[in-house]
């Protein structure tokens, strides 16, 4: 899925599309035409294009996780497009709302390039992950929501024992 978005949304998008696969000897044998160049691979210019962007893809890793890069995108405020999550989610993240799903190449290509032309809800979904990010993936909120969830859960907090 991963390898097919890339290929597509390089063909769509050419040079707005900034992406590819990390330059692992297995991804450079076998899909060598969609390999980062290893300047693209730092940090510090993975922070640079994250930065300049407005909608941002995210596919499922090998064991179906969509991954940390989805809170790297909300912390962001981006319009995400992404596959269906596989795990829950604290508050209100919610497709439509946050993000944008897709279970195909082709419906992922049709999703960024209906954000693209649309600028109200590409904005729309930036707005509310700011929103989101500030309630709840803001590290000092994330810590106390933690500590609340544990605390609604009954757990002892001095010998692990649940209540």
């Amino acid at each position: 899925m991963r390898v097919e978005c890339i290929r597509l949304l390089k063909k769509r998008f050419g040079d707005q599309f900034v992406g590819g696969l990390y330059p692992s000897l297995e991804a450079i044998s076998h899909f060598p035409d969609i390999v980062l160049k290893n300047e693209d691979v730092y940090k510090i210019n993975y922070l640079k294009h994250l930065h300049n962007s407005q909608i941002c893809v995210a596919t499922r890793g090998l064991l179906g996780s969509n991954g940390w890069k989805i809170a790297e995108y909300i912390a962001g405020a981006k319009a995400i497009v992404t596959e269906p999550l596989m795990y829950d989610v604290p508050g209100n993240f919610l497709p439509e709302k946050n993000y944008l799903e897709f279970n195909s190449p082709q419906e992922c290509i049709d999703k960024v390039q209906l954000l693209v032309d649309n600028i109200d809800l590409r904005y729309k979904l930036m707005q509310n992950n700011y929103e989101y990010y500030y309630a709840y993936l803001r590290p000092d909120i994330l810590v106390w929501n933690a500590i609340q969830l544990t605390l609604l859960r009954g757990v002892d907090m001095h010998n692990n024992n649940v209540t």
